[in-house]
Formats: C-alpha cells, sequence, structure tokens
C-alpha cells in the first residue's frame, strides 16, 4: 500500500489539468471530450453529470460520499450506469491500495478488449485514483475528477503526464509490504 505524504498533499490538491469552474459545470463546456481513446470518471457528482448528460465514461470510480458524507445520489448513478460491470475495491482515504490498482487494470482490460465498461465502487475513498489511472491508461485517454469548490479538471493522458504522476507514485511512502507491487503494476521502476 502507499500512503500519500503531508509534502505530496500539497503537490496533489492542485490541478493537474485543465481546471473548468464553477459550481455546475456544464460537460458540454469540456473541450477535451470531443476527443479520447478512454474517458474516466472519478467522484460521484462529475460521474453523475456525465451520465444526466447522456455521455457514458468506459470507467467510472466512485466512493458513495461527497466531500466524504454519505450522499443520496448513489441510487441514480447505480440506475444510469446499471449495464456496466461493477466492481468493490477497498482503498482508504490518503493511500493507493493493490485492490484498487487491479480494479482499474481491470476497468482497462474490460473496455479494450470486451468493449464493456467498468465502474468501481471504492469502499474508502476514490479521490487518489486518478494517479493510477494517469499512469495505466493509454495515452491520449481523458480522466475528469471534481475539485472541491472550484469546478471540475480534465486531464488527457499524455506521456508528460505520465512522467509526472511516476515521479510522485515514487515519492508516496510505502506501507503495509512497502507498495513495490503498486509500483510495478503502475510502472515505475524501482
Amino acid at each position: 500500500m502507499l500512503r500519500l505524504s503531508e509534502e505530496l498533499k500539497e503537490i496533489c490538491s492542485k490541478p493537474h489539468g485543465k481546471l473548468y469552474s464553477g459550481n455546475k459545470v456544464q460537460i458540454d463546456s469540456i473541450e477535451e471530450i470531443r476527443e479520447f481513446k478512454i474517458l474516466a470518471t472519478v467522484g460521484d457528482i462529475v460521474t453523475l453529470d456525465f451520465l444526466r448528460y447522456e455521455i457514458k465514461p468506459d470507467v467510472i470510480i466512485v466512493d458513495r460520499k461527497t466531500r466524504r458524507e454519505v450522499t443520496d445520489i448513489w441510487s441514480e448513478i447505480d440506475r444510469l450506469s446499471s449495464d456496466y460491470d461493477s466492481l468493490q475495491v477497498e482503498n482508504p482515504p490518503g493511500h493507493l491500495t493493490f485492490s484498487l490498482i487491479t480494479g482499474i487494470l481491470r476497468a482497462i482490460e474490460n473496455i479494450m478488449d470486451y468493449n464493456r465498461r467498468t465502474r468501481i465502487i471504492v469502499e474508502g475513498e476514490e479521490d487518489l485514483a486518478v494517479i493510477p489511472l494517469i499512469c495505466l491508461l493509454p495515452e491520449n485517454s481523458l480522466v475528469v475528477y471534481g475539485q472541491p469548490d472550484e469546478g471540475v479538471v480534465a486531464i488527457r493522458v499524455t506521456e508528460d503526464k505520465k512522467i509526472l504522476i511516476h515521479d510522485i507514485l515514487g515519492r508516496m511512502e510505502k506501507v503495509n509490504g512497502n507498495g513495490e507491487d503498486i509500483l510495478i503494476k503502475c510502472g515505475v521502476k524501482i
């Protein structure tokens, strides 16, 4: 398992893609959604916004909470994504687990090999899922997530973004088995 250090919290709290400001971002204003290889959303509200707009992300990662509070929007997400394959994973707040990484790898395989969309339901917290998504998705994929009190961030997966994320992963604290399995799965040289 990997844990986000205090030093990295500040780095990870800043948007590393294009920020679309506002309380209610219009999905069609996100320029990047016009062309992508794979679309992934992280977070309950941003996922629901896409599903309501009738854009079905290939991978959705949710934790049934908004701002760490249980939310009543899950039933609508569940209904609008009922045709998705569904995975349950564990991932404590501020951590990345092998369970989450394996779930993301399976979701990417589902869409690339079988054209099956997947929703990953996280027991714990999904916030850091953006990190392994950028490592594991093919280039020109798109990751969209909510930025609290600011709006929505869209990150196009590029080689430069992968290098940045590999650096962040390599600097995360290794706990419980030292996290080398996660680093290897994400392509980080150790």
